[in-house]
């Protein structure tokens, strides 16, 4: 799938810092290069990041990535979270992934035990809930995770797909960069950064970042990727539990279903 760079003049993200008036400003960087020219490391494992959402106009998120390399996401809307854990486990298989991070906090904790108790292997829960490894600077993990996001994007460290979306003018790459440039923070009493919640994006009248969510997640598990999934002992493990998962070795559901 190709990718390519998203103009700074289509999205002019805000930098990171307080606005005149002293309110709250967004998280990002002002200059969203993403690049075409990053290739993929043989050794990144292909891996999964899910945010799942309720009923109503969000949607749960299945974004596959390679080291910084982001692929096309599936998007579903007005699903359980068994159909939800189902389709996850038809990605991983069809993709063959080597793992999925999942945000466990809330919905997506019943799509993380389902998934569970399906024994998948290379499932890794998120709790973006929990404190940050850095808690001078941000108040919770969701928080560092969007500065890691921040990071990335003024570095030009992510490449997005240019594949347009079906039926709009606009492609992958636009979605998420929109996405993450329309999440604000604020300070704590400590000074350390906090991200809005999505209630209170709902209540200033944008959309939940449910894609930009699903890579926050994938995100969180970035540093450790390789020797989740991608080390050679990794491998070997992962190997030993898909022959479990897949009695007699996998074989993708959708071929299942064209032969009958």
């Amino acid at each position: 799938m190709g990718t390519s760079t998203i103009p700074t003049s289509t999205h002019p993200y805000p930098r990171l810092g307080r606005n005149s008036t002293g309110g709250p400003t967004n998280p990002v960087t002002s200059n969203p290069t993403t690049r075409n020219d990053i290739g993929e490391n043989e050794f990144d494992p292909l891996y999964l990041g899910v945010d799942v959402a309720r009923f109503g106009d969000d949607s749960s998120i299945v974004l596959p990535r390679k080291g910084n390399n982001i692929r096309v996401w599936d998007e579903y809307q007005g699903m359980d979270t068994v159909n939800v854990a189902g389709f996850v486990a038809n990605a991983y298989l069809d993709l063959e992934a080597e793992g999925v991070a999942i945000d466990e906090v809330g919905i997506g904790g019943g799509v993380y035990d389902i998934l569970t108790r399906r024994n998948l292997p290379g499932l890794v829960g998120v709790t973006v809930s929990a404190a940050a490894n850095d808690k001078a600077q941000f108040h919770r993990l969701r928080d560092e995770i969007w500065g890691m996001m921040r990071d990335k994007c003024m570095r030009a460290a992510y490449s997005f797909p240019d594949l347009l979306v079906p039926g709009e003018q606009e492609s992958y790459g636009q979605r998420l960069a929109n996405e993450l440039s329309s999440v604000m923070y604020s300070f704590d009493a400590n000074g350390a950064i906090v991200i809005e919640s999505k209630l209170q994006m709902r209540t200033r009248g944008v959309k939940s970042p449910n894609i930009a969510d699903a890579l926050g997640v994938s995100e969180a598990l970035y540093s450790t990727s390789y020797r989740l999934w991608g080390s050679k002992r990794a491998k070997d493990r992962m190997k030993r539990k898909k022959e479990q998962f897949y009695p007699g070795g996998p074989t993708k559901n959708s071929q299942i279903w064209m032969a009958q």
